[in-house]
């Protein structure tokens, strides 16, 4: 009837062209009309009013969406008619459509996906994914509008997981936790939930969660991890088994070797004699191999420790050196060392360790190698205040290796050469555990080689750095700039000594033949500028070392220069004829700049070049004990060398020294409480030791109070730790310097006078060496030896004397203790070579010792260990060779012995310790009775050699009787 522009626009008339039409035109269809006719009918007459929504058409045909909402006129009369109000809601339609699309889309994909999803508003589930009910149990859409409580079965659990959800989603973080979740029929499963803030800023947005079912997971966990315990088991089991075997084979190996060298000192026919060293190369490879085993089955095990002690770095290539020196001169091959000027003297870190990587580099290139040389180089990468990297390479002119070659090394079981006919032996487990041993040491290692061209092996370690200051190989300021030769025809050789001695500030000079050597110092003759020294190869082509010096002798020149032989052959006929010849030193290669430097200051200054800091001088004289004469001290000591010059030192104080040979002794001795002003303890002692002894000292009330001062040549933090822990109230380290030993004794000892002991007169230590006691000995440091025997010539010199017979077979002493098991028996046999050698200043000894005790203490391979013992048993041999030839006669009469010479209280104490050794039937009295010897054979004469038969066959009655029989019992001592 009546209709406004707006909805002639909607429907696409003119204005006034609807008025008077039908509401027919607004529907697509007749039926459609009819339809909505009926439901408009009815509903106006039941409520007088609609609203609903329809698809209409417009003038154009074109359907569109209206929301329309009628009202009667007049309700409560027959209606006359009503009003409706049309709205075009085509895009709200299309829009909300096409929202219902989105989610139906997002419901599908959601419920497609393996893990639950939840949208949670105030832990209240608003919408879940079909998993999410699958995985918890429910039927779909009954966990919507639950609480999250449902899913955990204890509120407490529940209550602490939405806390810290809550916290984590307000800051924007993500929550991740894994947790035992409840299902609906009451059973659990493991589940990880994840979850976020759909807007942290705005906590009423809720947080969106996805939950994974984790029971494959665990189980696929679990099996994982009990795979690798069975695998673990079966590692350690396999390493058990190799540990135990080594072990097993290990013990007769020793055996074997160490009877082998026992027969080839006796006298053999040249067959057997062959066949003996046969079997001895042949035991000794075994037992590489062995070695090689144990220390793999170690690293697997995990139970092989580094150790972290300060080294000299120049000894590591000392002892490599004499390692392979000896294979690689049968072969012809020259050893270098080629030293970075940068690398410091010492280092903190496990030099037996990295000795052994080196020894298996250098023994590998000696093996590879025909003809030509092998360098060692060191250098020093990243070096800071506290720590270095250390490069150390092995350069070969050997076979060399292919890329696939090159790629199977450093692994367990390989070896380069795999053919059944191959030519090189080996276990292939060598540069595995060099690798190995690099990586526990912060390092590395690696190859570089080429077939025919050689090969360079090297590895890094990271090593801390040692407080010492590297020594400055510079001579005094008139003797730089001195001019030196290096004659060599091996190039290589040249160039790295040259570049040693122009680092010490020579001027240098190279030729590479003997004839080029005469002419370079004729015409530097000429020219008024001579060479001081001529450092000569032995062996060169056309004209050798020695044959060069003798055409230099023939020059007659005003000033000859000091000649120096530097070879790779140190045979005693070659020495002889450098003597002869007039070569003032002979350096065998490989040879490090340290031993350069000082052969060139000997010949040049007559001074041996090392550093000679003298104690004992005017300006800083020896303490005084002079306040404290009278004063008795008990000396617990089983080492007679030791017992001689600690005794002496005390008695030129004044002190009144008794001596005990052990701990037991040293007990029986301490009776009366006043008798004695202090103890001075050694700590390593057969029967009992000085900590033992101490701490059983320490339980008398008598004398809690008596001083007890430690000697030990351990002087490790751990062992001071146990000293104190004991009861001992001070520790003096071996080898024993006067000025500690006065110093301490001043301090523990009650005053015995009422002068000031710092104003008393000290003894004085003589300034100058007399000419008896010998010089020029390689590895003995006269001064230092002197200085600990407060200079007394007599006493150093029966030292010296002495080393021979005491310590020449410590380590055949050792080999024999560690064949049969006695550990204690081996550490403590190179203990007392390692203080001994210190205190007569064999340093060389004295170290290489302390690495065989702490090699023989750590519970080293017995390749190790055998590499510890040649290391020490050389140099002692060497030194005990030069003292035989140089030490003056000894001027005592034949008889006036060292055992006539001991104290009867080291006779007596050695006495009664043997005595309670029989008692006991303890086996050890045989070593007991090697140990002090001297002692023993003063006491018993001629009967000496009835007591060691009797003991060797365990027939301890009548050594019971041997005793008894000059009045040696326990009851019966001498006074």
């Amino acid at each position: 009837i009546r209709c406004n522009r707006k909805l002639e626009e909607i429907f696409g008339y003119r204005p006034g062209e609807l008025t008077g039409k039908s509401t027919r035109a607004w529907y697509p269809s007749q039926e459609a009309f009819s339809q909505s006719g009926r439901e408009l009918h009815f509903q106006l007459l039941a409520s007088g009013g609609v609203t609903r929504e329809a698809r209409f058409v417009r003038k154009d045909g074109s359907s569109f969406w209206a929301r329309f909402s009628a009202q009667v006129i007049d309700r409560e009369n027959e209606p006359r008619g009503h009003v409706t109000i049309i709205q075009d809601i085509s895009e709200e339609r299309a829009a909300s459509e096409a929202l219902t699309r989105v989610r139906d889309e997002l419901q599908v994909i959601l419920d497609s996906a393996n893990s639950g999803i939840v949208l949670l508003e105030d832990h209240t589930q608003v919408r879940c994914n079909r998993r999410l009910h699958e995985m918890l149990g429910y039927p779909l859409y009954e966990l919507v509008g639950q609480s999250t409580r449902v899913w955990f079965q204890d509120s407490a659990i529940w209550q602490r997981a939405a806390d810290e959800a809550r916290a984590l989603l307000r800051n924007g973080e993500i929550f991740v936790r894994e947790f035992d979740l409840l299902r609906r029929d009451g059973t659990t499963f493991p589940a990880r939930l994840n979850g976020r803030a759909v807007d942290p800023d705005d906590p009423t947005k809720g947080s969106v969660w996805v939950i994974d079912d984790m029971t494959a997971e665990v189980a696929i966990r679990e099996n994982i991890e009990k795979a690798r315990r069975l695998a673990e088991e079966a590692a350690q089991a396999k390493a058990d088994f190799l540990a135990n075997m080594s072990h097993e084979i290990r013990t007769p190996m020793n055996a074997i070797i160490g009877l082998t060298h026992l027969m080839l000192k006796s006298q053999l026919s040249v067959r057997q004699r062959g066949f003996m060293e046969k079997i001895q190369n042949s035991g000794q490879h075994l037992l590489g191999v062995i070695n090689d085993i144990l220390d793999f089955s170690k690293i697997e095990a995990g139970k092989l420790n580094i150790e972290a002690v300060e080294f000299e770095i120049n000894k590591l290539l000392e002892n490599v050196a004499t390692l392979i020196v000896e294979k690689a001169t049968a072969k012809g091959l020259e050893i270098l060392f080629n030293i970075d000027p940068a690398v410091p003297d010492y280092a903190i870190g496990d030099p037996m360790r990295i000795d052994q990587i080196l020894a298996n580099y250098a023994s590998n290139a000696v093996k590879f190698t025909e003809k030509g040389q092998i360098v060692i180089e060191i250098k020093a990468h990243e070096l800071t205040d506290r720590e270095i990297t250390l490069y150390v390479a092995v350069r070969d002119s050997g076979i060399g290796l292919t890329q696939e070659q090159r790629s199977r090394l450093f692994q367990s079981f390989q070896q380069a050469d795999t053919s059944t006919t191959r030519r090189y032996g080996g276990t292939g487990l060598g540069l595995a555990i060099s690798k190995d041993l690099a990586e526990m040491m912060g390092g590395a290692v690696g190859v570089e080689s080429e077939p025919g061209n050689g090969s360079v092996f090297w590895f890094t370690v990271k090593l801390g750095r040692s407080l010492r200051e590297k020594r400055r190989l510079l001579p005094d300021p008139d003797l730089r700039g001195t001019r030196v030769l290096i004659v060599d025809d091996n190039e290589f050789a040249r160039e790295v000594i040259a570049a040693q001695l122009r680092s010490m500030s020579f001027v240098v000079a190279e030729a590479a033949s003997g004839s080029a050597c005469v002419a370079a110092v004729r015409d530097a003759a000429a020219a008024g500028q001579d060479f001081a020294i001529v450092f000569l190869d032995l062996l060169m082509p056309g004209m050798d070392g020695i044959e060069t010096a003798h055409q230099i002798k023939a020059l007659g020149l005003e000033r000859s220069p000091r000649l120096i032989m530097i070879t790779a052959f140190g045979r005693e006929d070659v020495l002889a004829k450098a003597d002869e010849t007039g070569f003032e030193q002979v350096l065998v290669k490989p040879v490090t700049p340290s031993l350069l430097f000082d052969a060139a200051i000997s010949v040049l200054s007559g001074h041996d070049g090392t550093d000679d800091t003298r104690v004992g001088d005017a300006d800083t004289p020896l303490p005084s004990l002079a306040a404290l004469e009278g004063a008795r001290v008990l000396l617990v000591e089983d080492n007679i060398t030791n017992q001689e010059v600690a005794s002496e030192l005390l008695q030129e104080a004044g002190l009144i020294v008794e001596i005990a040979a052990d701990g037991s002794i040293a007990l029986d001795m301490l009776t009366d409480p006043s008798r004695f002003a202090a103890v001075l303890m050694d700590m390593q002692m057969p029967v009992m030791d000085g900590v033992t002894a101490t701490i059983e000292l320490r339980k008398r009330p008598e004398l809690r109070d008596l001083p007890v001062l430690a000697m030990t040549a351990n002087a490790t933090a751990a062992d001071r730790d146990r000293c104190l822990a004991a009861g001992m109230n001070d520790f003096i380290t071996k080898p024993i310097d006067p000025d500690e030993l006065f110093a301490k004794l001043a301090h523990w000892i009650p005053s015995h006078a009422k002068s000031d002991p710092r104003q008393a007169a000290a003894p004085d230590l003589p300034r100058a060496r007399s000419s008896l006691v010998p010089a020029g000995i390689s590895d003995l440091d006269t001064t230092q030896g002197l200085r600990r025997v407060l200079g007394k010539e007599g006493l150093y010199l029966s030292l010296l004397r002495s080393f021979g017979p005491r310590h020449g077979d410590a380590a055949e002493q050792i080999r024999a203790a560690l064949a049969a098991g006695r550990l204690e028996e081996a550490e403590r046999e190179a203990h007392s070579l390692k203080s001994v050698a210190a205190t007569i200043g064999a340093t060389l000894i004295s170290d290489t010792a302390a690495a065989l005790e702490t090699a023989i203490r750590s519970g080293a391979t017995p390749g190790e260990l055998e590499i510890a013992l040649t290391a020490t048993e050389r140099p002692v041999a060497a030194l005990i060779a030069a003292l035989a030839e140089k030490l003056p006669p000894n001027e005592r009469a034949e008889d006036d012995n060292d055992e006539g010479q001991l104290d009867k209280k080291v006779i007596a104490g050695a006495c009664q310790a043997l005595n309670r050794l029989i008692a006991t039937q303890d086996f050890s009295a045989n070593e007991f009775v090697e140990t002090h010897r001297a002692s023993l054979k003063a006491a018993l004469g001629a009967d000496f050699d009835a007591l060691v038969e009797a003991l060797q066959a365990f027939e301890f009655d009548s050594a019971t009787a041997l005793l008894r029989k000059h009045g040696t019992e326990t009851n019966n001592l001498p006074a």
